[in-house]
């Protein structure tokens, strides 16, 4: 008896799940309609930005050149009024114009330098001559050596200068605290 209420509670609530889904209510709607709006409203945006991807996709193959793509004539003159114009077709006749033609598989920007690689030799060469041209430090002024050890000497003087001053100011100050 109880597995019969069990099964029977069970069909009712799976038949009503559905019904839920499909049958309107007073206003006209199913009771969980505005969650399929909701789901909408996210999904809405994925799906234009997926159309945005494939429009972009195909604009970028357009754009490319095409491997089987061949040279194109192109005609170049100034009007009257000084513009310039190009075209594929040529200009009116008694315009005086020029001729180019384009190969749409050449590269129009211009490449960055490439810099070769040394051998070891090459390197050891230039490692040489660097070294032949480095200068001397210099024989005189304060750069050199007898400079540096002039400076290092004419500091300490300076400082055994500051410090019996220092001293003379010390005696001065203990001569007058004491009476």
């Amino acid at each position: 008896m109880t597995r019969m209420i069990i099964k029977a509670s069970l069909l009712i609530g799976v038949i009503g799940g559905f019904l839920l889904y499909y049958i309107p209510l007073l206003n006209g709607y199913p009771p969980f309609y505005h969650l399929s709006i909701i789901a909408d409203k996210f999904s809405r945006p994925l799906d234009q930005l997926k159309d945005v991807e494939r429009k972009v996709k195909t604009q970028v193959k357009q754009a490319l050149p095409k491997s089987d793509a061949k040279p194109v004539k192109v005609y170049r003159w100034q009007d009257k009024a000084g513009k310039w114009h190009f075209s594929d077709s040529p200009p009116p006749k008694g315009q005086a114009y020029e001729e180019q033609i384009i190969d749409p598989a050449t590269n129009v920007i211009q490449s960055t330098p490439v810099i070769a690689k040394k051998t070891p030799s090459e390197e050891n060469k230039q490692k040489e001559t660097e070294k032949a041209d480095k200068k001397e430090p210099p024989s005189s002024g304060p750069a050199s050596a007898e400079g540096v050890k002039k400076l290092i000497q004419q500091a300490n003087d300076i400082k055994a200068m500051m410090e019996q001053r220092q001293a003379q100011m010390d005696q001065m100050l203990n001569k007058q605290n004491d009476p």
